[in-house]
């Protein structure tokens, strides 16, 4: 989960300019799970409730930076 930690420190230190760059980077590490990760029963089940559990908490940092900008 290398790729993951990265993801998410860029995110938490703002070096995303905006949203849509985080989920093309998200996006990107679950097609990169899918065919590189560990083989899982249902993989697929579990890497989108990966998927979905990290945007929407990310999701939540962004709103938070938004309104501190204000």
């Amino acid at each position: 989960m290398k790729n993951f930690t990265m993801i998410e420190k860029k995110m938490r230190m703002n070096e995303y300019e905006n949203f849509q760059d985080f989920l093309k980077s998200i996006n990107s590490l679950y097609l990169h799970l899918l065919e590189h990760g560990p083989d899982l029963p249902k993989k697929e089940i579990v890497y989108l409730d990966f998927l979905k559990k990290v945007t929407t908490q990310a999701a939540e940092v962004f709103l938070k930076q938004q309104k501190q900008q204000l």
